[in-house]
C-alpha cells in the first residue's frame, strides 16, 4: 500500500512538472559549483528530501545547467532511472531532470526500458519520457502499453497518450474518473493531464474537480482557470456553490473571477466551440504504424 501510495505522488510531481512548465534559470558560464560532479551532488541530495519539500525548479536549473555540458553529463539520470535500487521519487525526479533533453536517438534506450522485465517505476519512467522523444514507433509503443497486464504502466501510459489527445486514453481518464475507488491523486493527475485541446469536452470533471478538498491545490486552480476560460452556463452552479464553501481567499478570487466570465459570456450570448486540430496532427489517428510504414514502402518500389 506504502508503495502504491509513493507511485502516486510521485506521478503527481510529473504531471504538475508538465502542466506549470517550469523554467530554468540560465547558467552563465561554467563555474566550479557548476561543473557536473558538484551538481549532480547537489541533485542528489534534493532528491534525497521529503517528495512535498523538493525544490523542483532547481531541480530542473541543474538539468539544464548539465545538458550545457553536452549528452555524457545527462547520463547520471539515466543511470538513476535504471537502478532497481533507485527510490520511486529519485527515478521520477531524473524523469524530470531529462524530460527537455530526450530526443529520437533516446527512443529504443527508453523503449527497451519499458519492457515488462523491469519493474514498475522504472517502466513508467520511461514511458513518460517516450512520448518526448518524437518518434511514430515510441508513441505507438506508448499506446500498446496502455494495454499493459501492470496497472501502473498502463495507467501512465494512458495519461501520457492523454497529453496527445487520443480518443481512447481520453475515454478511459474518463471512466478512471467516475469510478469511485479512484484515488485523489489520481483525480489530481486527470485534471492535470486533460490537453486544453480536448478540455471542453471534459467540462463535468472541472466542475467537480474546482471544489474537492482532496485534489491538490495546482489541480484545483486548474480547474478553476479552464472553467474561466471554457465554462457555460451549466458551470455556473458548480462554480456558486464551490464560492458558497470555499474559504481559501486566493482560490475564492480565482472563482470569482472565473464565475464573471462565465456569466459575461452568457450574458453576451457567446458561444465556444471546440479547438479544431489542423488537419494532419492527429497522430493517433492519420500515423501509420512503422511497420506498415515500411510495408507500403516496399509496395511503391515495386510499382515503380
Amino acid at each position: 500500500m506504502k508503495h502504491t501510495c509513493i507511485l502516486a505522488v510521485v506521478s503527481a510531481m510529473i504531471f504538475a512538472f508538465s502542466a506549470c512548465g517550469i523554467k530554468p534559470t540560465a547558467a552563465n558560464g561554467a563555474t566550479n559549483s557548476q561543473q557536473p560532479d558538484a551538481l549532480m551532488e547537489e541533485w542528489r541530495a534534493i532528491a534525497a528530501s521529503k517528495p512535498e519539500e523538493v525544490d523542483q525548479a532547481r531541480i530542473i536549473q541543474i538539468a539544464n545547467t548539465l545538458a550545457e555540458h553536452g549528452p555524457e553529463a545527462l547520463e547520471p539520470f539515466f543511470a538513476v532511472i535504471e537502478d532497481p535500487d533507485a527510490t520511486p521519487v529519485k527515478k521520477m525526479l531524473a524523469v524530470m531532470s531529462l524530460s527537455a533533453h530526450v530526443d529520437q536517438s533516446h527512443a529504443p534506450r527508453l523503449m527497451a526500458l519499458s519492457e515488462p522485465e523491469h519493474d514498475a517505476v522504472t517502466r513508467g519512467c520511461a514511458v513518460h519520457l517516450l512520448n518526448n522523444t518524437g518518434t511514430p514507433e515510441a508513441v505507438f509503443h506508448v499506446r500498446d502499453l496502455m494495454d499493459d497486464e501492470d496497472p501502473h504502466v498502463s495507467k501512465v501510459a494512458t495519461m501520457v497518450m492523454l497529453r496527445t489527445g487520443h480518443g481512447e486514453a481520453l475515454e478511459r481518464t474518463l471512466a478512471l474518473w467516475d469510478a469511485p475507488d479512484t484515488s485523489a491523486q489520481d483525480r489530481t493527475n486527470i485534471v492535470l493531464g486533460i490537453p486544453d485541446m480536448v478540455a471542453m469536452a471534459c467540462l463535468r470533471v472541472f466542475e467537480e474537480a474546482c471544489c474537492n478538498e482532496e485534489l491538490e491545490r495546482h489541480a484545483r486552480q486548474r480547474a478553476i482557470q479552464v472553467l474561466e476560460f471554457l465554462g457555460n452556463e451549466d458551470s455556473l452552479p458548480a462554480v456558486a456553490a464551490c464560492l458558497e464553501a470555499e474559504e481559501d481567499a486566493e482560490l475564492r478570487t480565482m472563482l470569482e473571477a472565473a464565475r464573471a466570465e462565465i456569466q459575461k459570456r452568457v450574458d453576451e450570448g457567446v458561444t465556444l466551440t471546440p479547438m479544431q486540430i489542423p488537419a494532419g496532427m492527429d497522430i493517433q489517428f492519420k500515423a501509420i504504424p512503422p511497420d506498415e510504414a515500411e510495408e507500403q514502402e516496399e509496395d511503391t518500389d515495386t510499382e515503380e
